[in-house]
């Protein structure tokens, strides 16, 4: 699996975030015009696979960008915070992506004027651990 199903699916795990959002409504990449809201999407924006002199580390950093979104900007950072306070810190295995940590540099209020919606964007640093090649 990748660390974005992965993600998605540890994510929905979470009876809060699953009750707002549902299993539908989490989305890779962008919404549709029409998505019903609130709704969720998934970008990995960076990937960094540590390395030293001698090959590969056996760990990475995706930098993933969650955006929340919703009818009203209260909304949206009501399910932002749900997102938080299940990534932050964490130290835990998502499927088969064993995580090493979820850090939280910082996020922004973002607006959405047609269809009007609002959104958080969000960006984690997920440290994983990867393959080593041979």
């Amino acid at each position: 699996m990748s660390l974005l199903t992965d993600l998605r699916t540890f994510l929905l795990a979470d009876a809060a975030i699953s009750t707002d959002v549902g299993a539908t409504r989490i989305h890779a990449e962008e919404l549709t015009q029409n998505s019903d809201l609130p709704a969720m999407t998934l970008q990995q924006t960076d990937n960094a696979h540590e390395h030293d002199m001698s090959g590969s580390l056996g760990v990475a950093r995706a930098t993933m960008q969650i955006t929340s979104w919703a009818a009203t900007l209260i909304a949206a950072k009501s399910l932002a915070e749900l997102v938080r306070q299940r990534l932050q810190g964490k130290q835990v295995t998502m499927g088969t992506t064993e995580v090493r940590g979820v850090l939280l540099p910082g996020d922004r209020d973002v607006f959405s004027p047609d269809p009007r919606r609002f959104g958080v964007e969000a960006d984690y640093d997920i440290w994983y651990i990867e393959s080593i090649p041979a």
